[in-house]
């Protein structure tokens, strides 16, 4: 019941999270028809005790939007969202995404990368008392969970570190293996040195700075958004000089931080333009919401962007905003627009 209650837990944070499940529904059937009779006829119990904590963790999600009346909204971004969010990028693009996320993962993770590969090397050579395909299949299925999503996004990979926690200790043990043999002195002696500096010098180069604001740029080197984000409170203030509680705001863009530093809402559920990527539907949606319920301020963030699928879609969403608004100019990182006929 417990593992079914937190892989609950799990998928409710992180979809992907639905493989481990499977992982252990699949370990658990096959540990129960190889036992004894007993554990066959237990096996219905198991598995109903695995499916009722996974029902009482769905159930705690569900309620709040059942008891608002909003089942719709959390199947359109839990269902339609999701499978629209995952399906629309080309295998080229995923193919250089992955390339791009492993390199940075290899870098962070370090030295776990030899000793969970080294694991890897001791489960097929003694079987890790019973447990190796355990840890494997933890292994895997996060692997999967990462391919069917698609995305390759470097923080992905780090539903990787907990079955590499299972692997270093293993690694461990091989490693004496391995520098019993002279070959296996110079492959640990080549590649370790270059696992631990890596890292090293990532971290320093974050850490090295004595400001917040200079590690996040730091942290997201080459990312042009990354003082836009350090900007962000001041950019705030500013409007909360000129706004008052009610006045609403929306950004064109990614920085849906602003609204949080401003302390104004948007009047669409669609506060930031990537979900336009995926679906033209989306960006009417917007459109509408925003039409029936103008806010005060509309930020044109995206227009400062350096990504080509803005292109896309960037000119209807700019003409509704030069159709309803009056451009104030350049503030900070956005193109500022205030409603036309607004008392000032």
């Amino acid at each position: 019941a417990a593992a079914g209650l937190f892989s609950g837990v799990a998928m409710a944070t992180k979809p992907i999270s639905l493989f481990i499940f499977l992982l252990y529904v699949l370990v658990l059937v096959a540990d129960r028809l190889h036992g004894a009779l007993d554990q066959r006829r237990g096996l219905a119990r198991n598995l109903a005790f695995l499916s009722g904590g996974l029902a009482i963790a769905g159930a705690a999600v569900v309620a709040p939007f059942a008891l608002t009346g909003t089942l719709p909204d959390l199947y359109e971004a839990t269902v339609v969202y999701a499978l629209v969010y995952i399906g629309d990028i080309p295998l080229s693009d995923k193919i250089d995404a992955v390339r791009e996320a492993a390199r940075h993962f290899m870098f962070v993770t370090g030295p776990w990368n030899l000793l969970a590969l080294l694991g890897a090397f001791y489960i097929v050579r003694r079987g890790a008392d019973g447990w190796g395909p355990l840890i494997v299949g933890f292994f895997v299925a996060n692997l999967i969970g990462i391919a069917v999503a698609g995305r390759f996004y470097a923080h992905y990979f780090i539903v990787m570190l907990p079955a590499m926690s299972l692997l270093a200790p293993l690694g461990a043990r091989a490693a004496r293996d391995v520098l019993s043999s002279n070959a296996g002195k110079v492959l640990v002696a080549g590649f370790l040195p270059f696992l631990l500096v890596i890292p090293l010098l990532n971290s320093a180069a974050v850490y090295g700075h004595a400001s917040v604001e200079d590690r996040h740029e730091a942290k997201y080197y080459g990312d042009g958004r990354a003082p836009w984000e350090n900007r962000g409170p001041e950019f705030g203030e500013w409007l909360k000089a000129r706004t008052e509680p009610g006045d609403g705001l929306w950004n064109f863009g990614f920085q849906s931080e602003i609204y949080f530093y401003s302390d104004l809402r948007s009047p669409t559920r669609f506060f930031m333009d990537r979900p336009f990527w995926n679906s033209d539907e989306y960006m009417n949606q917007a459109l509408a919401e925003l039409e029936a319920d103008k806010p005060l301020y509309v930020l044109d963030s995206a227009t400062y962007e350096n990504w080509t699928g803005i292109k896309i879609y960037r000119t209807e969403v700019r003409q509704w905003i030069e159709a309803n608004y009056d451009y104030l100019g350049r503030f900070y990182y956005a193109d500022v627009f205030r409603l036309k006929g607004a008392s000032s």
